[in-house]
């Protein structure tokens, strides 16, 4: 349970960002903390998807 809040903190985050993105204009600072964040997101979901299928060894995500 505590992986999912994980997970659902960091999607409202990501969207709460992408708000932030279309009310500004971009410059190579921006564009590198998004690819970053992005990042940090891709390690998270994986980390999400290879604890279920550790702990169930049936979910394929």
């Amino acid at each position: 349970m505590h992986l999912v809040a994980i997970g659902l903190t960091t999607l409202i985050t990501l969207q709460f960002k992408i708000t932030q993105l279309t009310q500004a204009t971009l410059d190579t600072q921006d564009l590198t903390a998004i690819h970053i964040f992005l990042r940090q997101i891709f390690q998270v979901f994986k980390y999400l998807k290879l604890n279920l299928l550790h702990f169930t060894g049936i979910f394929k995500l």
